[in-house]
């Protein structure tokens, strides 16, 4: 058949509409091969609250979602938490009609979901306490919608593939250190199922909302564990620090509500163990005081947490593959974790050779260094609060470098 150049032209048009077409089917299957939704941890105790997580691994960029949550029969929605994916403040919306619940979160100021990996939203559900353990119930995510940030200005709408899960009964209390809310004391002892990821032969902070006797203690952690509790800290005369930690016999166990530091030979992950939860956050700290009466005075504190989401103050330091580093003041921790603050130690921790030792019951020393902050070019400048100063210009007594200034 022969073809006009008229004819030709037209067809080799339709041909580059076609091929265009194929080229946006082609990026929008990308998207949705590259952004995807899981619900991890849908374990839930029969009669009782338990967690699951709405994860969202992501190449692209979005600023906000919504979806429906839709439960079986026999499982009720309680509440909805948001994850730590966020660059500022969403809104979290949440509507219940009958067993579906329309999820959305909005950004007032456009800036994005953080990251590529991790929870978008916690959900909280019950269980029916005449389901038996073991069953497993289907539930599903559907119309869910992600606004995918393309420009500054540029929004486009991703709708994935509907997410279908199950969530699976359980006759044991579900404890996990990606929970937002504190674990719900009990009466009597349960049995638990504690997820708290512990990696080995590096020092760890742990603290439990419940008390463990040795010999659960060595089941859960192996026989070679090592405990210590905060005992106090010396500034040296080359400008290091010691934190001092007493050591602690693990066939004495584990006291409910108290921060350790821990360090296991193997990897956990989880561990299950009968006990009465006791939670109670607020006296979950150890304190270092110096002086008597009215010259007494706190000069550090080991504070442990109970929940996932708890912000570390800023200056304060935590624990991350044997280093300490600062927290911004928005840093987050996950539950079962404890974090430090000691007075009036930031100038000299923040001297080019300033280390931190661990030194655990006179008869070892693990090294562990500072994750100093970025150099500025200059010294920083503290007050005797031991608070960072931006400009020094009111009159006071300043630190810089380890020496003071004074200001008049």
């Amino acid at each position: 058949m022969t073809f006009t150049r008229k004819q030709t032209s037209r067809i080799l048009q339709m041909r580059r509409i076609n091929l265009f077409f194929m080229l946006l089917l082609t990026s929008a299957f990308t998207a949705l091969a590259d952004n995807t939704l899981s619900v991890s941890n849908a374990l839930v105790p029969q009669g009782r609250t338990g967690s699951f997580n709405i994860n969202l691994s992501n190449t692209d960029t979005f600023l906000a979602y919504q979806m429906n949550l839709t439960l079986p029969d026999g499982i009720t929605f309680v509440s909805a938490a948001k994850g730590n994916r966020y660059a500022d403040d969403h809104s979290l919306g949440v509507a219940t009609h009958g067993q579906t619940t329309t999820l959305t979160i909005l950004s007032s100021t456009n800036q994005a979901i953080t990251g590529n990996e991790g929870a978008l939203l916690t959900i909280t559900v019950e269980a029916d306490a005449g389901i038996a353990a073991g069953t497993k119930l289907a539930a599903v995510l559907s119309n869910i919608e992600l606004v995918q940030k393309v420009s500054e200005t540029g929004r486009l709408q991703v709708h994935p593939d509907d997410v279908g899960f199950d969530i699976e009964v359980t006759d044991k209390v579900v404890l996990d250190e990606n929970s937002p809310t504190v674990p719900i004391a009990t009466d009597e002892a349960v049995n638990l199922l504690v997820r708290r990821t512990i990696k080995a032969d590096e020092w760890s902070t742990l603290c439990l909302p419940f008390e463990m006797d040795g010999e659960q203690t060595v089941d859960a952690f192996g026989s070679d564990v090592q405990l210590a509790e905060f005992d106090s800290y010396e500034v040296n005369d080359d400008g290091t620090i010691t934190v001092c930690f007493i050591d602690s016999d693990p066939a004495e166990g584990i006291y409910a509500n108290w921060p350790y530091i821990i360090k296991t030979s193997q990897n956990v992950s989880e561990f299950e163990v009968t006990a009465v939860v006791e939670s109670d956050e607020e006296s979950a700290v150890a304190e270092y005081e110096t002086g008597k009466g009215k010259n007494k005075k706190l000069m550090g504190t080991f504070t442990g947490t109970l929940h996932a989401g708890s912000v570390i103050p800023e200056n304060n330091l935590f624990l991350n593959s044997n280093k300490f580093y600062y927290s911004t003041g928005k840093t987050k921790c996950k539950a079962f974790r404890a974090y430090f603050w000691f007075f009036d130690l930031l100038p000299d921790m923040e001297s080019a050779s300033s280390r931190i030792s661990m030194f655990v019951d006179e008869d070892a020393t693990t090294r562990i260094e500072l994750n100093k902050r970025q150099a500025s070019g200059k010294e920083t400048v503290f007050d005797l609060q031991g608070r960072r100063v931006e400009n020094a210009k009111q009159k006071g007594i300043y630190i810089k470098g380890k020496k003071k200034i004074i200001v008049n």
